[in-house]
């Protein structure tokens, strides 16, 4: 397990690649910063379970399906 805390900006998505990147990991839990489509792509290429609050634009009816998966 690896816990990173980002500091809180406008755009708090900068740290992501640095994050993740050389990382093999099975699952990401994440804020609704996450919810972007470029770090979920990659994670579904990754074939990490993935959980990210839903930001409210995708809420709202947003037109881009992601998955969300959650293991029981």
């Amino acid at each position: 397990m690896r816990f990173v805390l980002l500091p809180r900006q406008r755009f708090d998505t900068v740290g992501v690649a640095a994050l993740i990147d050389g990382v093999e990991f099975d699952g990401l839990i994440a804020d609704k910063a996450f919810d972007r489509n470029h770090i979920i792509a990659d994670l579904n290429e990754r074939g990490a379970k993935i959980v990210i609050s839903q930001h409210p634009r995708r809420a709202s009816g947003g037109h881009i399906s992601v998955r969300r998966a959650v293991s029981s």
